[in-house]
């Protein structure tokens, strides 16, 4: 699952890390609460190399005769994303790298309220990193949705599934449009997780898509791994 992020870097600091020739999305304000409907930082490929722009998050396909009236999947299933009619031809020819500062997931605790974490890279480096996404265009607009497949291991506690997370060397061949060998995209995203995370508690003010700020990344005293019976 995911279903907020944080994009808090300049938008000329994410180009240079993720090695964008063209940039097509302007400065932007900081977020640390984004949520579904938003339009994100993703990096899609071209013929001339990375292109940094915005897209919707929630994938419309182009298909689709009303765009305002079917449903705008924010995540795809790699189990199911070949067999699904809204992402096949999108994983086939349309990939993109949906960039992250980190993300939330909830824990409900038996008999508790419902308590977010923040997840960000493992080694505590604060480097952004990439989502797995997809993307398709209707009437102009240009939409996403972020791969998940089951949780790493050292985080099933928090939740059963996370985003599929891309390792820079798996970048270009995931951006590459000229490949559309299903078998071979399959395999990117089944390669395990390359990009080890984090989860550290963190307030309750990132429960209100109302709020935002660097404090809903605060992390709050106490495990951060609770040992589960």
């Amino acid at each position: 699952m995911c279903g907020r992020i944080v994009v808090a870097r300049p938008t000329d600091v994410l180009a240079g890390f993720f090695g964008v020739t063209d940039v097509v999305a302007g400065e932007r304000e900081p977020s640390w609460n984004v949520t579904p409907g938003a339009e994100i930082l993703a990096v899609a490929g071209t013929r001339s190399g990375r292109r940094l722009g915005t897209m919707g998050w929630g994938l419309v396909p182009s298909w689709l005769a009303d765009p305002a009236g079917g449903p705008r999947p924010i995540n795809a299933r790699v189990e199911t994303i070949v067999d699904n009619g809204m992402f096949a031809e999108s994983l086939a020819r349309r990939r993109c790298l949906v960039v992250v500062d980190g993300f939330y997931e909830w824990r409900r605790p038996v008999g508790g309220p419902k308590q977010p974490y923040y997840l960000d890279l493992a080694d505590g480096s604060e480097d952004p990193f990439a989502l797995a996404g997809i993307w398709d265009r209707n009437a102009g607009a240009v939409t996403c949705a972020v791969v998940t497949g089951p949780a790493d291991e050292n985080l099933t506690w928090l939740h059963d599934r996370m985003p599929v997370r891309l390792a820079p060397d798996r970048w270009d061949a995931w951006l590459d449009p000229a490949a559309h060998d299903v078998d071979e995209l399959l395999r990117l995203l089944h390669a395990g997780p390359a990009v080890p995370l984090r989860a550290r508690p963190v307030g309750p003010r990132v429960n209100s898509a109302r709020n935002d700020g660097p404090d809903l990344v605060t992390v709050l005293s106490g495990e951060t791994q609770p040992q589960l019976l």
